[in-house]
């Protein structure tokens, strides 16, 4: 998930990041350009079949609307915090609030 914000930030903003900037955005250990890229392509993967296996429970009846709603606030959140960051000047605040952000994902996440 944190390889994807930090990609899909650059594409939002229009702005360019450089390559060097995206691989040292991660919080724990600056990555190589190869494992960056991996980790994106298996985010977007995974997004995908999420999405296929919430259709496929709709469809089944399996899921309700009333399910999908902890998700939905989540959602909003999530672009409150994005355009928070969006607006944000310092890259030093930026990065402090896409660390916020991916804390507050792992402790609103319905389990």
């Amino acid at each position: 998930m944190e390889t994807l914000l930090i990609d899909l930030y650059q594409k939002e903003n229009g702005d360019e990041i450089s390559q060097e900037m995206k691989l040292t955005l991660r919080r724990k250990t600056r990555v190589t350009r190869g494992a960056f890229n991996r980790t994106r392509r298996q985010a977007m993967g995974n997004i995908a079949k999420s999405i296929y296996t919430i259709l496929l429970l709709g469809y089944l009846g399996l899921m309700e609307t009333a399910q999908l709603e902890p998700f939905m606030e989540l959602s909003s959140k999530l672009r409150t915090l994005r355009d928070a960051v969006n607006a944000c000047e310092d890259d030093d605040l930026a990065r402090e609030l896409i660390g916020n952000l991916i804390t507050e994902i792992g402790e609103t996440i319905p389990r």
